[in-house]
This record gives C-alpha cells, structure tokens and sequence, in this order.
C-alpha cells in the first residue's frame, strides 16, 4: 500500500475552514439569534473564510484532483435574497429544537457550546470534502 504525502495547505484550508465554523458558533453565542448584528457577523465570517480559503489554495493548485478558483463576474440582481431565506432556516431550526428537545437553544444547558461547534464544523468539512469529491467525478465522466 502506497502512504500518500499529506498535504500542508490542504491540512491548513481544512483547518482554516474549522476555525471559521468555530468563529461563526461563537459569535452566535456573542450575539444570539434575533439580533440584526449576527446576520452581519455570519455574512462577514463567510466572506472572510471564503477570501483566505482562496487565498490559501490559490497558486498552489498542483495536484489535478484540486478545486479550481476562477474569476467570476459580478454578481446580479434578481433573484432571492439569500439572508431571508437563512432567517427562515434558523427560525425553522428553532421551531425543530422546540419541538425535538422542548426547548430552543439556551445558555448554559449542561452541554459545551464549543465541543458542539467543533464538532458540527467537521461535519461540515466532509460534507464539503464530499460534495467537491463527487463534482469532480461527474467532470471527469
């Protein structure tokens, strides 16, 4: 069995990608759900997280199997706000924790906000890893 070389921007995007979600969860936790600032804190931590993952992957895109960052054109108006639409899933969110658990998400709730962000953030780096995975494999079929 051949080791494959790790690596290290790959390990420092996913890394830089984790640290995102859990800047993200403790903002959340800063400034809490209803407030307008935490749309404007999600939105800047999105941006930022995308900004210094292209930055990190730019340049050093050797491998083939790599995602490619290209320019795109500014964007258009005309279709859904998104912002609304991630309100709307945060309130459904809230309205499913209601329901599930008989509570909406609290401060001190027995259990530890940063292990569960930590841990809801890799989740979302194979969800990520696996959707690039799979786009891949339908550009080379």
């Amino acid at each position: 069995m051949k080791k494959e070389k790790i690596d290290n921007t790959a390990v420092a995007a996913a890394l830089y990608v984790v640290l995102m979600a859990v800047l993200f969860g403790l903002s959340w936790i800063w400034v809490g759900v209803q407030h307008t600032l935490f749309v404007v804190l999600v939105a800047f931590w999105m941006g930022f997280g995308v900004f210094m993952g292209a930055y990190m992957v730019g340049g050093q895109q050797k491998k083939q199997n790599r995602v490619h960052v290209k320019a795109q054109n500014m964007p258009k108006s005309g279709g859904q706000n998104v912002t609304v639409e991630v309100i709307k899933d945060l309130q459904q969110r809230d309205r499913d924790g209601l329901k599930k658990y008989g509570t909406s998400l609290q401060t001190f709730n027995g259990r530890d906000a940063l292990i569960d962000a930590y841990q809801e953030a890799i989740d979302q780096v194979q969800y990520l890893k696996q959707a690039i995975m799979e786009k891949e494999a339908k550009q080379w079929k």
